[in-house]
């Protein structure tokens, strides 16, 4: 029996980065700061970095750059404050996973994803097709080209980027010794 735990409509599980694990739902609650926007839907889409730069808004708080003489990194999340509020606010222009070797990008309605140990890249149009079922990578190479161009770039900027046949290795053994 399959252990993980599925997002109904979406597409795969937690632990990558398919919508079935990465898309969840965030309820906001502020009486006294949330008026305008109460029991209203809103599907701009926000990251978990988000949630440091919106507690630090919501609470008068400076992001610290430093803590007891050591440099922190930045954060690069964006507030959610003003969305909750007004019901717009700045997004990001780009999205980025890497999980255990699963990768993804989302750039407004494009997403692509590349699942740990795949060779290729796949392409889903979330406007269209919420639930990932239909890639269409080979339709829109040019998409995928710019995409991945950006994905190299920040998980080289981030050390995250999975290489070499070591962490291949590594990857493939952790999923094999679920799949007996």
């Amino acid at each position: 029996m399959d252990q993980r735990i599925e997002h109904a409509i979406y597409k795969k599980y937690k632990n990558q980065t398919y919508e079935g694990g990465i898309s969840a739902p965030l309820i906001a609650f502020w009486p006294d700061r949330i008026k305008k926007e109460v029991g209203k839907l809103n599907k701009t889409p926000f990251h978990t970095i988000d949630l440091m730069k919106t507690v630090c808004d919501a609470g008068g708080a400076t992001y610290p750059s430093t803590f007891k003489g050591n440099k922190i990194t930045p954060t690069e999340g964006i507030s959610m404050l003003p969305t909750f509020i007004e019901g717009s606010g700045k997004t990001h222009e780009y999205f980025y996973w890497e999980h255990e070797g699963h990768c993804a990008v989302r750039y407004k309605n494009w997403k692509i994803v590349k699942p740990a140990l795949a060779d290729a890249w796949e392409l889903y149009d979330l406007t269209d097709d919420r639930t990932e079922r239909t890639n269409v990578a080979h339709q829109h190479q040019d998409i995928v080209k710019k995409l991945d161009e950006k994905w190299e770039t920040w998980a080289n900027s981030h050390q995250v980027f999975p290489k070499g046949k070591d962490f291949q290795d590594n990857v493939a053994n952790h999923f094999n010794k679920y799949a007996e």
